[in-house]
């Protein structure tokens, strides 16, 4: 396929490949295996895809607010999105105001904006438990410390407290540090993800008969930064196909889509590294981003997120409402696996309708949480994926919203952005993540709601939010 059979994006895509590699890639580079990370139950109920697996301002309790500070996407997307899903605009550029107050990007991104508040004006922060969150928080203290001297200070006293603070202890600590600024968005949407439990085998036979797939042998990744700054942290997924018109003779084009992928069969190149009992079951494992096998032996190992095949996720939960199969009520996760399981002749139709892919990576099960985007185990919670082009990865927040189909039951609690997810897009845009089996499964298959986000940040700084 040339490139000018692409639609706009992607025969910008094609053009940015063409500036970075001349027209072609000489040889292709082998598959990179990016950090694990679960996927906000990549949260199919929300149109999510996970993972599975870096996007905020401050003064005293009692200090004057500061001035709104515009909430813009910074010019980078999560390791596990579908990096080649680019801006409207397709070359976003940050241009600041000459008192540096602003700052907009090219027109397409969406947009918030922060405002300065006081703790009081957080509903339900008295009310947490915000020991709870502790540990969570000094996992993201190496990532925060890179930030500013003012995180490195805080991070370096919060790691000086002997074990874990008590309640009030730990929240005197976060308000005599913090402020918290209000995330105001057009659009605010939590959703919640988990990680599943699935049967599987390393060998093929009887019921195991559905692939688990590791990084494939032809995927590469174009990094865009060389050719436009601005799109650091931008790779377009692919793989190298000759073209004698090509000046090298080859060119990058977009790599298999799930359906082309089910229909080589044996033929696609990538190591099977697990055999799975239920199809179902491998698709919202690869919405989550992560998950655990139990193997007939009763061994259990972590399957982790490793790569994605670069295409944008598709909600099969919404085809299905659109298709009248299902209402909006039904149409949770654990809808949509009934569904699947009543209408088996017709499930390779349902799942073709998500064209994107994960690849995985087999660890250890070590009693902690997968790893999300920042690179330390998820605390079940207490973790949440935000988009980082709004929220820097290890940022602390507060949630205020509901439990999952209770709009009367607050859940207000401090938690850590530590994840990304595909559809996780937006300044206000949250998933929550519950841990681990079925109970939590059943929590984050009916989270879909709105909330209320407040950025922690240290005091006196403006958050350094889109730069």
């Amino acid at each position: 396929m040339s490139c000018t059979a692409f639609s706009r994006p992607r025969w910008l895509a094609c053009a940015l490949v063409a500036l970075v590699c001349g027209g072609c890639v000489s040889e292709p580079p082998a598959p990179v295996n990016t950090p694990a990370a679960p996927a906000t139950t990549t949260r199919e109920a929300a149109g999510a895809v996970q993972r599975p697996a870096e996007t905020t301002p401050a003064q005293n309790t009692e200090a004057e607010a500061a001035p709104d500070t515009e909430l813009v996407a910074a010019p980078s997307l999560p390791q596990n999105q579908a990096e080649d899903e680019l801006l409207e605009d397709h070359s976003p550029v940050l241009v600041e105001e000459e008192n540096a107050t602003t700052a907009t990007i090219a027109k397409g991104t969406r947009k918030g904006h922060l405002q300065a508040a006081v703790w009081a004006d957080v509903p339900g922060w008295a009310e947490d438990n915000a020991a709870q969150a502790w540990g969570a928080f000094l996992q993201s203290c190496p990532s925060l410390s890179k930030k500013t001297a003012a995180w490195r200070s805080i991070c370096t006293q919060a790691r000086a407290q002997r074990g874990t603070p008590d309640d009030a202890s730990a929240r005197a600590f976060f308000e005599r540090h913090l402020q918290p600024w209000r995330v105001i968005a057009s659009e605010s949407k939590v959703t919640g993800y988990y990680e599943p439990l699935i049967e599987a085998s390393r060998v093929r036979g009887g019921e195991y008969q559905w692939p688990i797939y590791g990084p494939p042998r032809d995927l590469v990744r174009v990094n865009l930064a060389d050719a436009v700054p601005e799109l650091r942290a931008h790779r377009l997924r692919g793989r190298v196909i000759k073209d004698p018109t090509a000046r090298s003779g080859r060119q990058v084009v977009p790599y298999w889509s799930r359906k082309q992928i089910r229909e080589m069969g044996s033929a696609f190149p990538a190591k099977t590294l697990l055999w799975a009992k239920d199809p179902i079951d491998v698709f919202f494992l690869q919405v989550q981003g992560s998950g655990q096998a139990e193997l007939p032996s009763g061994e259990r190992v972590r399957v982790a997120f490793a790569e994605h095949n670069g295409h944008p996720y598709r909600s099969i939960g919404g085809w299905l409402i659109s298709k009248g199969e299902l209402n909006r009520s039904q149409s949770s996760m654990q809808g949509i696996k009934d569904w699947a399981r009543k209408h088996p002749e017709r499930l390779d139709e349902l799942l073709d309708v998500n064209p994107a892919f994960v690849f995985f990576k087999l660890k250890p099960t070590d009693g902690l949480g997968p790893a999300g985007a920042l690179s330390v185990p998820l605390t079940p919670g207490r973790s949440v994926a935000v988009d980082r082009r709004f929220i820097p990865l290890g940022t602390p927040l507060f949630l205020a919203t509901t439990y999952p189909n209770a709009p009367s039951s607050p859940l207000r609690r401090l938690v850590m952005a530590q994840d990304t997810g595909t559809a996780i897009v937006g300044a206000a845009r949250v998933d929550l993540f519950w841990g681990f089996g079925e109970e939590a499964g059943q929590q984050a298959g009916r989270m879909h709601q709105r909330g209320e986000l407040w950025l922690l940040w240290p005091k006196g700084e403006k958050p350094n939010v889109g730069r």
